[in-house]
């Protein structure tokens, strides 16, 4: 689950180098399986370790990604400039997938076990706090932050709407 701040005219710049995704380098383990979040226009690339080569692709509403990964070697970065989720698949290893989210804002974080995230460095003011998971999506309460301020506040969730 990610939560992100978000404000409609703030736009965050990417980074520079792409975001390398790696195979375990242990020796073949599955790619992955854990969320990925970056921010629109950044790249990430693919790379095993393990000596096996992977066909990944990712279906999306108007086009479909097609991503090369050699056997020890780096795919070409792929840029993601749309918010919203994507699921890689790899044609190769059917139980292989990654996830990668595509904050619609700069200030975001991941869920750690216990439900607790951590935001820093956001500029002061008005801001939407929403939530991103594979069962829900959406805005749940105006934020406003402060200079120099924290604060601990609790989400609930509807369990209505997270669904199966």
């Amino acid at each position: 689950m990610v939560v992100y701040l978000g404000r409609s005219h703030e736009i965050a710049a990417p980074r520079a180098q792409p975001l390398t995704l790696a195979d375990d380098d242990a020796g073949g383990e599955s790619l992955g399986h854990d969320l990925v979040v970056i921010r629109p226009g950044e790249a990430v690339q693919f790379s095993s370790h393990s000596g096996v080569a992977h066909r990944l692709f990712a279906i999306r509403p108007d086009s479909r990604l097609e991503v090369a990964v050699p056997e020890h070697g780096e795919s070409q970065p792929v840029t993601l400039s749309e918010p919203g989720s994507i699921r890689f698949y790899c044609a190769l290893h059917q139980d292989e997938t990654w996830d990668v989210f595509v904050s619609p804002s700069p200030h975001f974080a991941r869920l750690d076990r216990r439900g607790a995230y951590r935001i820093d460095n956001v500029p002061p003011g008005d801001y939407e706090l929403s939530i991103w998971s594979a069962a829900m999506d959406g805005g749940v309460r105006p934020v406003h932050v402060g200079l120099g301020t924290s604060a601990i506040e609790p989400i609930w969730l509807d369990p209505s709407k997270l669904g199966p």
